[in-house]
């Protein structure tokens, strides 16, 4: 069966009441190439079919959510080089953390409050098994969670499927 949806590019959209700051901020401190750019309307390229969006609520239907609820998660080759490169640019970053799920991973926010993830896989680590880091598999056995699945009037809630 072949895709009716086959993506070429996605695009992130976040919506800003700072929109001069996030612009400098995504352009000037973390050094994204511009795609696109108007009077309300920045695209960066984040990788070849990647890209994240800038645009002044003022202008558009969709408001900002004031970093409510999302998080930016970028890989970098390495965290703890993006972590001092970043650093050296005047950003407030947390340290970089070792992660159970067998990544290095740092955080920090941008002027309108969303939050940043750069993250690295963690030295010489191999999966445990199907792609699945040593130790996620044992804390996800733990948590496992409900899937919910709606249709028409009927609703379903089912416990996820064992790793």
């Amino acid at each position: 069966m072949k895709l009716s949806l086959v993506f070429r590019t996605t695009n992130t959209i976040l919506y800003c009441q700072k929109w001069p700051e996030m612009v400098i901020f995504y352009r000037d401190k973390l050094q994204l190439p511009v795609m696109f750019a108007s009077n309300w309307f920045v695209e960066f390229e984040v990788g070849t079919t990647s890209r994240l969006s800038v645009a002044d609520e003022r202008r558009a239907k969709v408001k900002s959510s004031h970093g409510g609820g999302i998080t930016l998660t970028l890989e970098v080759e390495n965290a703890d080089v993006a972590w001092t490169d970043l650093h050296t640019r005047g950003l407030e970053l947390e340290p970089v953390r070792d992660h159970p799920w067998g990544a290095r991973a740092f955080y920090f926010y941008d002027p309108e409050g969303y939050r940043l993830e750069i993250w690295s896989p963690k030295g010489k680590e191999k999966p445990a098994g199907k792609g699945v880091p040593a130790g996620f598999k044992e804390e996800v056995k733990r948590c496992r969670p409900l899937v919910s699945v709606r249709c028409c009037k009927h609703s379903v809630t089912r416990t996820a499927k064992k790793l």
